[in-house]
């Protein structure tokens, strides 16, 4: 399918307005050049339709997604891994890769080694919890099946303290079955021969125990968030908000898509967010 012309130029040139304001603020934290931020979302939008369509029916949510990608200093690309642009239902859910994973827990300076493993019918595998935990797993290439029995994560930190996730296949689908929306790569070995989607479940779950910076601590947040159903938008200030349910129009006042032409059905919504405090300011301050 080819993309819109106008529809991209449309969007290139709102972009262009948040690469000299609010990208240039996010990205200088991460040494991040705007104008390269940009290019890269603008390829996103180009070669997925989907993410076309919800500029025209959500644009609150795609540029609500883009900031947050900008702010954590992912790379927005697929193909790198770190951070997806997921369409659902005519919107854009925000969701971090394994790869993103990896590079918020990395950016602490505490762990040495972290990385993600399949264990699968006919490898030695042996693990205990408790005081003394230990992992041993020695893979068994003539001998092991396609089946999957657990998959495991393991983290080594610099105060050479070793920990370690290890989850079965029915507890890491029954973690999927908790998100809002469906995903078909799990266990896929068409679409995902590497596994990278049960290795990003288990890989999360140990990443909640280990140390994290500031944008870590955020990105891991967020993503559980996102998962459990809400979205990202702007406010009237273009500052991120996370909505509860449904999409949200955007209010046509100070947003810098406000001008757009846009076929999104207002719905009904919770707003999760420290907006609640700023409305209570300013019901103070008149």
């Amino acid at each position: 399918m080819r993309y819109d012309k106008g529809l991209v130029q449309n969007f290139s040139n709102t972009m262009s307005k948040y690469e000299t304001s609010n990208l240039a603020e996010l990205l200088e934290t991460h040494n991040i050049s705007p104008a390269q931020f940009k290019q890269i979302v603008i390829s996103e939008v180009k070669r997925t339709p989907k993410m076309q369509e919800a500029f025209l029916n959500d644009p609150a949510s795609l540029f609500g997604s883009i900031l947050h990608c900008a702010e954590l200093g992912l790379n927005p690309s697929a193909m790198m891994g770190e951070f997806y642009f997921i369409p659902f239902k005519k919107s854009i859910k925000p969701i971090l890769g394994y790869k993103g994973l990896l590079t918020l827990l990395l950016r602490s300076g505490e762990i040495n080694v972290i990385f993600s493993e399949i264990v699968y019918e006919g490898d030695e595998f042996e693990f205990e919890y408790g005081l003394m935990p230990k992992l041993i797993h020695k893979p068994q290439l003539e001998k092991r099946t396609p089946q999957i029995k657990y998959v495991y994560a393991v983290a080594k930190l610099k105060n050479g303290e070793n920990l370690f996730k290890v989850m079965s296949k029915s507890e890491i689908l029954s973690i999927a079955d908790m998100t809002d929306y469906p995903n078909d790569l799990f266990f896929n070995t068409k679409k995902d021969p590497q596994m990278w989607m049960a290795k990003k479940t288990v890989l999360k779950q140990l990443g909640k125990l280990l140390p994290k910076d500031y944008y870590g601590k955020k990105g891991f947040s967020m993503d559980d968030n996102i998962e459990s159903g809400s979205f990202l938008k702007l406010d009237e200030d273009n500052n991120l908000i996370v909505v509860d349910g449904k999409k949200i129009a955007p209010t046509r006042n100070k947003s810098v898509y406000a001008n757009l032409e846009t076929k999104e059905e207002i719905l009904e919504t919770e707003q999760i967010t420290l907006s609640l405090e700023l409305d209570e300011n300013n019901a103070s301050d008149s």
